[in-house]
């Protein structure tokens, strides 16, 4: 991974853990999920509008939406 995502994972992993515990209840799982968002984050760098943050892109993304809500 290059410097920009070492530094996402830096400033948002803590971030987008503890939201996915927060409905999870598992801080493993809730890990993994966030895990799962940053490999999906790392591939698609190209589809990042830098007109936002990104904060605004992860959040909202349908990548943690979807593996916090449906991950089994």
């Amino acid at each position: 991974m290059g410097q920009q995502s070492m530094e996402l994972i830096d400033r948002y992993g803590k971030l987008l853990v503890n939201l996915a515990y927060t409905y999870r209840k598992d801080w493993s799982m809730s890990e993994d999920i966030v895990q799962e968002v940053f490999i999906s984050a790392y591939m698609n760098l190209d589809e990042f509008n830098r007109q936002s943050s990104y904060k605004t892109w992860l959040l909202p993304s349908q990548s943690i939406n979807r593996r916090i809500f449906f991950a089994s």
